[in-house]
């Protein structure tokens, strides 16, 4: 059933070839109980990994059932170690840092034996080999003996039709090795097994067969009980499923708590780095322009939105607002929050400021936001000041007719330039219905008012609005951005798109209203709130939507259905060219993608470089070159797992109290996950290298490798 025919196997060492098997020819055949014995050096070990596909012969032919072998790739050597061979090296090959349980019980998973009677078979061969005490201990802390007790467990657990021993009694006291010679013989009753030895003596009472070998040849080869040939029959072990590649991947991370730690820690340091740089690169991105060429007053929490047909707000329309899950507060009159209002204390102007909603997002340095219509928090400047009350003045204010003033408690004060009053004082209620609204008391004509569009020709323009006339005059501000599409004057449409390549064009006419449009790539989007037409009485054209968070403007804009267009002002970047801070973010965040790949491959190729011999171990016990793939895969998998959950909190944390920005909301979930993406293909990428420079070795040349190292 085995049969070599004129073998011979080299070794190549510093330029020199060793002999160390030489036109070997014999047979074995399933029932015996064959030892082979010679001085060091005769070449039984080599023997043994030949037999048994740890290592390639380089003349001859090794057959199997009468079917020739040398053909055999890499890969088929792994599938005949896998179906017919169990191995019991004599230096043990065993994995340290598993307990005994676990290296007896990794031959079982590899086979798929059935996982309900896994335990049961793994414990009742360790009890047999004299280990049951010890069976929970890493083997890194057992004896020599007791090492060897555990390799041999392990092969009997295989149930290989085949069993190759080399010294297998070496490292034991006598009792111990009657013990397991006596095992051996029992299973060889339907199995073949080769035990190599120095000491024959002790084999004697159990051998068949006697092979004698000196210098690298077969020079007595003597039969004590005749065998009848026959066919050997592989194990036909089922594919290990991905549970069991799980059970290794988990084993192997919580078994090398060490080489786990610095693989993990190297992932978390660099996946937080580069999240922390490219999340605080997109807060400058969307948070550095604070001027707007329409909106006075851009705060990042504020909407623009308004009907797409132009009319007016109806009360189920504030409803879908408010009840919108992005929404936390809705201003009735959006072009209050533009207008520059005077804070007054007694008959004193001490400030011009823009008013901004308690429900928005507010930096306090003392006392407390508004809770009703008639508190206020003024900017820090005034605190020493001490104001109890102040009044905001509308008179100072050309596009309102009204001499009231407005009174409040002063409750606190703020880092910003803002006078923050409660939402119910903008809205003049505190209902979810639009009321007319004492801060607008008539249609009137905001006069030298300058509204800036553009167009989609070469330049862009200013409308000049005064009394008299519309001036429509050339300015390069805003190449490119929008277009003019509709114009009202004096109610008359003046054309779908007013043409403005003659030069400039004049209006000269008394009107109450003009109505302008912009559009961008022909997506209409926002009538902006400097707008002549001034509402009226509980008319609102335009709502405020204050946001839960700013970084939720392009979710909300998108939730919203075509009966509405809105814009998000804080999200405008200007003409101003290229920034150089974020130029230098970018440079920064590739270099800290490039160093981290070359910090991983020298970390991860370290650490598993001392994996080399516990990979060469589960190969000769049967894994495939794909089990160990996938089990390596499964392992970077967890590991890049779990260094996501450490990067976020670092990210999360870093971003809370020292830079105080929501710096996940500011990366969201796709930019997120593009980089855990990127991290994680890097690690399958250096594994991947390393395996397969590691599976153009035999086991042999791994094991040797890694003694060597």
């Amino acid at each position: 059933m085995l049969a070599l025919k004129q073998v011979s196997k080299f070794y190549q060492n510093e330029g020199n070839v060793q002999l160390g098997l030489r036109k070997a020819s014999i047979t074995f055949n399933r029932g015996e109980f064959v030892a082979i014995t010679g001085e060091s050096g005769s070449g039984k070990s080599t023997l043994l990994n030949v037999i048994s596909g740890l290592d390639k012969y380089d003349e001859g032919e090794l057959y199997l059932n009468g079917e020739p072998t040398s053909y055999f790739s890499i890969e088929d050597l792994e599938n005949y170690r896998k179906e017919y061979i169990g191995f019991i090296f004599q230096d043990y090959n065993i994995i340290d840092a598993y307990t005994v349980y676990e290296n007896v019980v990794a031959a079982l998973v590899l086979q798929n034996y059935p996982k309900e009677k896994r335990k049961a078979r793994a414990l009742d061969l360790i009890e047999r080999v004299g280990l049951y005490k010890q069976r929970n201990q890493k083997t890194v802390k057992l004896s020599g003996g007791q090492k060897q007790r555990v390799v041999i467990a392990r092969a009997l657990a295989k149930d290989a039709p085949i069993i190759v021993a080399d010294e297998p009694t070496g490292n034991l006291d006598a009792k111990s090795g009657e013990l397991i010679m006596a095992l051996l013989k029992e299973v060889s009753k339907d199995k073949l097994v080769i035990v190599v030895t120095h000491n024959y003596d002790q084999v004697k009472p159990y051998a068949t067969r006697k092979v004698h070998l000196f210098d690298g040849e077969i020079i007595e080869d003597k039969t004590m009980l005749d065998v009848k040939p026959s066919t050997i029959k592989p194990s036909n072990n089922k594919p290990i499923n991905l549970f069991g590649h799980l059970y290794f991947a988990f084993i192997n991370l919580i078994r090398n708590p060490k080489k786990s730690f610095i693989v993990l820690l190297s992932f978390i340091v660099l996946l937080a780095a580069t999240l922390v740089i490219v999340g605080d690169q997109k807060r400058s991105d969307t948070f550095s322009y604070t001027s707007h060429p329409f909106v006075d007053n851009v705060f990042d929490e504020r909407v623009l939105v308004k009907k797409a047909d132009g009319s007016f707000f109806s009360n189920p329309d504030l409803e879908a607002m408010y009840s919108n899950g992005y929404v936390k507060s809705v201003i009735h009159h959006d072009r209050l929050l533009d207008e520059y209002m005077h804070i007054a204390h007694g008959e004193d102007v001490i400030d011009f400021l823009y008013l901004k909603p308690a429900s928005a997002a507010v930096k306090l340095k003392e006392g407390r936001l508004p809770e009703t219509d008639q508190e206020i928090v003024i900017p820090q400047w005034h605190q020493n000041n001490n104001y109890e009350t102040v009044a905001i003045g509308l008179d100072y204010l050309s596009s309102l007719n009204t001499d009231e003033a407005y009174q409040f408690k002063v409750v606190g004060y703020t880092l910003e330039n803002y006078a923050i009053v409660h939402d119910s004082f903008l809205n003049q209620t505190t209902e979810k219905t639009a009321v007319e609204s004492k801060l607008f008391t008539s249609t009137l004509i905001k006069p030298n008012l300058v509204i800036q569009i553009g167009v989609t020709i070469p330049h862009a323009t200013h409308v000049q609005v005064n009394q008299e006339a519309v001036e429509i005059l050339y300015d390069e501000t805003l190449v490119n951005r929008f277009k003019l599409s509709r114009g009202f004057i004096n109610n008359n449409r003046v054309g779908d798109t007013i043409d403005l390549t003659e030069g400039a064009v004049s209006y000269k006419n008394n009107y109450t209203r003009l109505d302008l449009e912009i559009v961008e790539d022909d997506k209409q989007f926002i009538i902006f709130p400097n707008t002549i037409y001034i509402e009226t009485g509980n008319e609102v054209k335009q709502v405020a939507v204050i946001l839960n968070s700013s970084l939720e403007a392009t979710r909300f804009i998108e939730s919203l259905d075509n009966t509405f267009i809105a814009y998000h002002p804080a999200s405008y970047k200007g003409d101003s060219g290229p920034n150089p801070l974020t130029f230098l973010t970018f440079v920064l965040a590739s270099m800290v993608i490039i160093f981290s790949v070359v910090i991983l491959n020298i970390v991860i190729k370290n650490v598993y470089k001392a994996k080399n011999k516990d990979i060469a171990i589960m190969r000769s016990i049967g894994a495939t070159k794909r089990d160990i793939r996938k089990i390596y895969i499964l392992e970077t998998l967890l590991t890049v797992f779990i260094a996501t959950i450490g990067a976020l909190m670092i990210v999360f944390l870093l971003g809370r109290y020292s830079m105080k920005q929501p710096l996940l909301q500011i990366l969201g979930i796709k930019t997120i996950i593009f980089y855990i993406a990127i991290f994680l293909g890097l690690g399958l990428f250096i594994i991947n290298g390393f395996l397969n420079k590691l599976f153009g070795k035999t086991v042999i040349q791994t094991l040797r490798g890694s003694h060597n190292d």
